[in-house]
């Protein structure tokens, strides 16, 4: 209080001076005219001309009171005024500030404002407001510019859009491709100057960006073109109607699926739980090393061929599972095994890796299974990828489980279920070009559980004569035709728990067909070239 009244004994105490010095010229000009005016005889004319040059000293001594004192920012003058009012004043001014792009007012007040800030810490810092004219820092203005526009350009900077596969309708087997896009780049420094020379001008107004465009270089048209089939492969099915209406229930499912880049495919997720109340039929299955017949019984021939098709498009599966019992459909060491209660459970799973989309195309038709990835060519021409799985070492089956059977001719047993050897199997990943190998690198071991036999025996005690000794060499030789028939069978899912590549024995129809399926082509091949497309129809036909 006592500093700004002294400031104001100063400020008076001057004016005192200056007025003073004012009157005491004006005076003695004054005086100086009368008397020239008594000498020229010409009082009137003499008496203007003092007049006038007294009223033109008086007033530059007053302007230079006045610019002495006064203080003028960006030529908003806010002499005496507070901070605060001299704030809303130069917030006022540069409020105006905008960049304008088509439908967007993007306002610049929070940088302007931060110019009027830094120049009024300067003009009040100490506590006493300076005088003079005062700018803003254009440096730190600057800056503040340059961050602006690169917000922007993160907002408003679009990369050409190629078009890609975005969609597959089943009901009229149509593709659909996105729109190509031109894509854009705001020019940042552009903008920033245009910016500062608006706040030089003093025109708080709306600035208009400019932009840069790139073109797309894949147009719907040849996406079209483009789009094929990167990998394929088949197997064959049973003719057990149950576990075939599985199989074309799951292959319903994943059917037309479209990943996009990044996304991740999960076989269980698909399909959901393979529950009867979806139509999953009861068929050979392994739970816990039992044979049983369950629901969904035959699904993991679906996921084992899609794996296939996976590695072979030169994607890479990120979730697979094996069988516990050696699968017959497909070579040891090759195949996915899937289980799911709803919640969890084994699973397939495969992300596409790829910048665009790709597809997942199903059909099955006269006992063939066929599964495709669809997309654009991820391979070199002439190059493929396969797997190669070469038996280490056999798993010995456990011993033999027995059970009672009473029917059976005294001290008598009959095999039911013949035992099967596991085995460790080392499975290759392949890459070949022109039919030369590439590489071969290690993918996975694989183990499969020894197979206990079952045999029913009769304990009592054997009857004794020719009679006896007759009857058991004709159980013996039924036996053995029993043996033969339990021998063969076909390799299921367990949706429950654990899954086999062994399938129903109690199908001696199904049996025959599968055993005869692994004796035939104990390993299914990709699907030569990339002909046509599964069922429906290839994209672009």
């Amino acid at each position: 209080m006592k500093r700004g009244r002294s400031r104001r004994r100063r400020r008076q105490t001057r004016l005192v001076m200056y007025g003073g010095t004012v009157i005491l010229l004006a005076a003695v000009l004054g005086a100086a005219g009368l008397a020239a005016g008594r000498r020229s005889g010409d009082g009137r004319a003499e008496s203007a001309v003092e007049e006038s040059s007294t009223a033109s000293v008086a007033e530059h001594l007053a302007g230079t009171v006045t610019a002495y004192e006064s203080t003028v920012v960006e030529g908003v003058d806010i002499t005496g005024k507070s901070r605060s009012d001299a704030e809303k004043l130069l917030l006022e001014k540069t409020k105006g500030l905008s960049v304008v792009w088509q439908e967007e007012n993007v306002t610049a007040e929070e940088e302007t404002g931060g110019a009027v800030r830094r120049i009024l810490d300067e003009i009040y810092g100490n506590g006493q407001m300076k005088t003079g004219t005062f700018s803003f820092d254009m440096d730190s203005l600057k800056e503040s510019f340059r961050a602006l526009a690169k917000t922007l350009a993160g907002k408003w900077n679009r990369a050409a859009a190629d078009s890609q596969l975005v969609s597959f309708d089943k009901e009229t087997s149509v593709y659909t491709y996105s729109e190509a896009k031109t894509g854009r780049m705001l020019n940042e420094e552009s903008l920033v100057q245009a910016l500062m020379e608006a706040v030089k001008a003093g025109n708080y107004a709306a600035v208009k960006p400019e932009f840069s465009e790139s073109s797309p270089k894949r147009s719907a048209a040849q996406a079209k073109e483009q789009y094929q089939v990167i990998g394929s492969f088949t197997t064959k099915t049973t003719s057990n109607k149950n576990r075939n209406e599985n199989i074309r229930l799951a292959v319903e499912a994943i059917d037309g699926r479209i990943l996009k880049p990044g996304e991740e495919f999960s076989f269980n997720l698909a399909t959901g739980n393979r529950t009867k109340e979806k139509g999953y039929q009861p068929a050979g299955a392994y739970r816990n090393g039992v044979l049983i017949e369950e629901p969904g019984g035959g699904v993991c021939q679906v996921s084992t061929t899609l794996y296939n098709a996976i590695v072979s498009s030169g994607l890479s599966a990120t979730e697979r599972h094996s069988h516990s019992f050696t699968p017959s459909y497909i070579q040891p060491g090759e195949d996915a095994m899937v289980s799911f209660d709803g919640y969890a459970g084994p699973d397939l799973k495969f992300v596409n890796s790829e910048p665009t989309t790709v597809a997942v195309r199903a059909s099955l038709k006269d006992n063939t299974l066929k599964i495709s990835i669809v997309g654009l060519p991820i391979l070199e021409d002439g190059v493929k990828v396969t797997m190669r799985s070469e038996k280490v070492r056999d798993v010995e089956p456990p011993a033999p489980v027995y059970e009672a059977n009473d029917g059976l001719p005294a001290g008598t047993e009959k095999v039911v279920d013949q035992g099967q050897k596991g085995g460790v199997w080392k499975t290759f990943r392949v890459v070949t070009k022109d039919g030369n190998v590439l590489e071969e690198t290690p993918l996975h071991n694989t183990t499969y559980r020894g197979k206990a036999s079952v045999i029913q025996k009769n304990e009592n005690a054997a009857e004794t004569g020719e009679s006896s000794a007759e009857a058991g060499a004709n159980e013996s030789a039924d036996g053995g035709q029993t043996q033969e028939s339990a021998g063969q069978g076909s390799a299921e899912q367990d949706n429950a728990g654990q899954t086999s590549g062994v399938g129903n024995a109690a199908d001696g129809n199904a049996g025959q067909q599968e055993a005869s399926q692994q004796q035939a082509v104990p390993q299914q091949s990709p699907a030569a070239g990339a002909d046509a497309v599964v069922v429906p129809a290839f994209p672009g036909t």
